[in-house]
């Protein structure tokens, strides 16, 4: 085992401030040593008088009415606002140290956050705080500033107001979705470990996508398998997916969470190809304790255990699409990570048995090989600029937030099948992918 510091290893964001060795740490750092939860705030609650002291930028903004905030979000650093939307959307919970990592913007990295309390204003986006302690490394404890979407209808009134490339830049082509099962913890981790990839790992990683962009439906062709999705999506350059789900329980729940992947892997390889279904998808499994657990290793050898079970069931055939790894074997100590990050070498099942284990790194071709699919899995690597919460540096002909040209360039604006529905003013498709960017099944999914 080879470990290197953070700040080793040269990346992207280099001299900004937003590295991985600058950003908080959500595991080392403690940053929820006393639960999984922040302390949250939407503009409904503090203006119902849920919190007594409400800090003065929130009395500033309850100053105003929430269509003045609206407004802003449309004026002035528009292209800014509408990405950090689209961000906070796509992952659902995030710091605001890692969504100004993931724009590249120094802006939101900073004491005042004012794009972020317009957001709050315009009820788009909750506001959270958590406490870091950051251990070991000489730093007073501060708070953390967390951003969720808001729950509500704020974004039915902000989408009239964008253009039709906007709304996709914003979505990604998939309904704005408010709903929130997940701990912050949870999420956070995710969306740490999604920006670490994209940071230090392996050339070959194309992209990373949030939740939202990570939903059965997406990955396998649009098919029916319900709502299930990961926490993270890599995408590989040749178009494997590697569906990433961070766990930290045991029991019936991690069941069914295996349950239905394998389900779903299963029905990858038995689809027929008139529906588009591509096998070029693996599901990895990131195991990820509590900072606080006293056995961390029960929740990997249960998660072994949950995958060996579903695949001595009905589900053999996709025992060389799964994988397991924790959390400690990538990142074993605070501003470290072990050399097997850089392919992302985890444990996959030598057969359907799943009682033996090798270590295989999913980052090289060679050993993870895409195979022949209906459809071209590369295709959403030309689609890149319309994806939100994608890091800036992995954007095509992008180095920052600003846009270098039209956001919709590498999609087709034409001909979509499928009947079509209204949503804030703009066409969608009846899959629930914005009207006009391409063939029903042709853009915006990951296998597309």
């Amino acid at each position: 085992m080879t470990t290197y510091r953070f700040d080793e290893m040269p990346t992207a964001l280099d001299g900004t401030g937003l590295c991985a060795a600058d950003r908080q740490d959500p595991f080392f750092g403690a940053l929820f040593a006393k639960g999984t939860e922040a302390k949250w705030a939407d503009r409904r609650e503090v203006e119902n008088g849920v919190f007594n002291k409400p800090p003065a930028w929130m009395r500033l903004q309850m100053a105003n009415r929430p269509a003045d905030a609206l407004a802003k979000m449309t004026g002035k650093q528009r292209a800014l606002r509408l990405e950090m939307l689209g961000a906070a959307g796509a992952w659902r919970t995030m710091t605001t140290e890692q969504l100004a990592a993931m724009l590249g913007s120094e802006e939101l990295n900073t004491d005042r956050l004012g794009l972020v309390h317009d957001a709050w204003g315009a009820r788009l986006l909750d506001d959270g705080v958590v406490r870091s302690i950051r251990p070991g490394m000489g730093c007073p404890a501060q708070d953390v500033t967390l951003v969720r979407p808001a729950k509500g209808r704020a974004f039915d009134d902000l989408a009239p107001m964008l253009t039709w490339a906007e709304l996709v830049q914003v979505t990604g082509g998939v309904p704005w979705t408010t709903g929130r099962t997940d701990s912050a913890y949870h999420n956070v981790c995710a969306t740490e470990f999604g920006l670490r990839v994209a940071e230090l790992c392996d050339p070959n990683v194309a992209a990373v996508l949030g939740e939202t962009l990570s939903s059965t439906a997406l990955l396998g062709g649009g098919g029916d398998f319900g709502s299930k999705s990961g926490d993270l999506t890599i995408v590989r350059r040749d178009g494997l997916r590697i569906v990433v789900e961070v766990t930290n329980r045991k029991g019936a729940q991690l069941t069914q969470k295996v349950e239905a992947w394998a389900r779903f892997q299963a029905d990858q390889y038995r689809g027929s190809d008139s529906r588009g279904y591509d096998p070029n998808v693996f599901v990895l499994f990131l195991v990820l304790p509590r900072a606080d657990s006293d056995n961390p290793g029960s929740v990997l050898t249960s998660t072994r255990a949950a995958i060996r079970q579903a695949l001595g069931s009905m589900y053999s055939t996709a025992y060389d699409k799964f994988g397991v790894v924790a959390w400690e074997e990538f990142f074993p100590a605070a501003g470290v990570y072990d050399d097997t990050l850089f392919t992302l070498t985890v444990d996959v099942p030598t057969d359907y048995s799943a009682k033996e284990w090798e270590k295989v790194p999913l980052l090289n071709p060679t050993a993870v090989p895409t195979v022949p699919a209906a459809i071209d899995p590369t295709a959403i690597l030309a689609n890149l600029p319309t994806v939100p919460g994608v890091p800036f540096w992995l954007k095509p002909e992008r180095t920052s937030w600003r846009p270098t040209r039209p956001i919709l360039a590498a999609a087709s604006l034409t001909g979509c099948a499928g009947q079509t529905a209204r949503y804030g003013g703009r066409r969608r498709s009846d899959n629930g992918f914005a009207a006009g960017v391409g063939a029903r099944y042709d853009v915006l999914r990951h296998a597309a």
